[in-house]
């Protein structure tokens, strides 16, 4: 199942849904957060979408730091 997940791009979504972490709740971002390391533990899910999180990441912490 992680595998369908990975390569239906969840990843990417997941990052997505949690740069807007203001406006979700404790459980969504709990929960989220919980299958975003789980997938990025798989090889698949580093190999084929490190590089996008590491993107999404770098925005998010320029946010924090304006």
């Amino acid at each position: 199942m992680q595998s369908v997940m990975i390569n239906g791009d969840l990843i990417q979504w997941l990052s997505q849904l949690l740069m807007d972490h203001d406006n979700l709740s404790d459980y969504t971002l709990e929960y989220s957060v919980a299958l975003l390391m789980n997938l990025c533990l798989r090889s698949a899910g580093k190999r084929n979408n490190y590089l996008y999180f590491i993107i999404a990441l770098k925005k998010e912490t320029a946010t924090f730091n304006k």
